[in-house]
């Protein structure tokens, strides 16, 4: 299969995809599926621009004349490679799990303060859960800890810390329950829309999005992700032409 080939091949799967994502009939353009899809789906945003260019440039290497799809041109083979790439993320994109699955560091209400720290320190977490049992209760963050050291350091620059709770430092949480849950058969792009419309709805970020087992909130929580970890995960400039 020539360059050529495989990039119309390609378009038509790509074509047929945004037909069924969109449920469109057939006589809606490859464009204008692209430009209603990008409302609801990151991904037809994140590669809006490729894959209108593409469009473009299929029709440019594709002559329909008598000889049905005569190919009269041949792209560059590293096109042919993002469109190709673009083609898998649509179809096949990776799941939060298992590439977020590792086991949570998370500490009780109950425990002392020094075990939170410790857990900050030996993880290198920006967030750490807090769970009472099996129920998640909270997440402390950096800034939350900062607050809270803030708040009873003394003048002199004492920090009195002792018999101090992980309880203790809960009030000092600026946006109590900031966290959402995605469900580990969602893609990395299901979690991007979901920061950014969390982002979108008020205005600050989500501390963290919690992978469940399945779409129950109450399910066994099996990961977590961070806004750094999504953004990190998708294949933006690192990827461009």
């Amino acid at each position: 299969m020539t360059a050529a080939e495989e990039f119309v091949d390609l378009y038509n799967k790509i074509d047929t995809w945004l037909g069924k994502a969109g449920k469109y009939d057939r006589y809606v353009s490859y464009s204008r599926k692209i430009k209603n899809l990008q409302k609801k789906d990151s991904r037809i945003r994140l590669y809006k621009d490729d894959l209108l260019s593409y469009g473009e440039l299929r029709n440019a290497i594709v002559h329909n004349s008598l000889k049905q799809d005569e190919i009269i041109a041949e792209p560059h083979q590293r096109v042919v490679d993002r469109y190709r790439f673009i083609y898998k993320e649509l179809s096949e994109p990776e799941t939060v799990y298992p590439k977020y699955g590792e086991m949570i560091i998370k500490v009780q209400p109950g425990d002392f303060i020094n075990a939170l720290v410790q857990q900050f320190s030996k993880s290198g977490f920006a967030q750490i859960p807090v769970f009472d049992g099996p129920d998640l209760v909270e997440i402390i963050n950096s800034q939350t800890m900062s607050r809270w050291i803030a708040a009873k350091m003394e003048s002199y620059g004492k920090l009195n810390q002792s018999a101090v709770k992980v309880a203790d430092i809960l009030p000092y949480v600026k946006y109590p329950k900031n966290f959402s849950f995605i469900s580990a058969d969602q893609s990395i792009y299901d979690a991007y829309d979901k920061f950014t419309a969390h982002q979108i709805a008020h205005k600050r970020h989500l501390d963290g999005l919690f992978i469940t087992k399945n779409k129950s909130e109450n399910s066994k929580i099996v990961g977590l992700i961070t806004l750094d970890e999504i953004v990190g995960a998708l294949p933006l400039e690192s990827l461009a032409i």
